[in-house]
């Protein structure tokens, strides 16, 4: 959930409706009170900020011990194991080849082309470049 400006990389996963109402208000009020300028404004500006500085604690510290209730349940931390795993396997730097090259030098994509691009390099490999004579024993 996005509270509309600011920077991207800030976390809002825990903001909810009733804080983004909030965060609503005390822009409308800080834009009152710039435009108009009277101490009304300016004392409704200073409520609206500390009501959605409230909000958005209590919504953080609610969301927080949400998360903290789900960590006790096995199939929650079987979960973040496997994602652990996971993430730990993708930083070692195994890739799979998705893409290779023809005779042509047109590149193929899909798998079955270069199963079978695979399968003709190998057999010109070892059938044409070394050629080797099949000796029959015989018992």
């Amino acid at each position: 959930m996005s509270t509309g400006k600011g920077p991207r990389d800030k976390e809002t996963w825990w903001c909810t409706n009733y804080v983004q109402e909030k965060i609503k208000m005390k822009r409308n009020a800080k834009k009152r009170y710039d435009e108009i300028g009277t101490e009304e404004d300016k004392e409704s500006s200073r409520l609206a900020k500390n009501e959605a500085k409230l909000a958005l604690a209590e919504s953080k510290q609610q969301a927080l011990v949400n998360v903290y209730e789900d960590l006790d349940a096995k199939e929650v931390l079987k979960w973040i194991y496997n994602t652990a795993k996971g993430r730990n396997k993708a930083t070692k730097g195994i890739t799979h080849i998705k893409q290779i090259k023809n005779e042509d030098g047109s590149v193929m994509c899909s798998s079955s082309d270069i199963k079978g691009r695979w399968k003709q390099y190998f057999e010109r490999l070892l059938y044409e470049e070394n050629a080797r004579s099949i000796i029959a024993h015989e018992i």
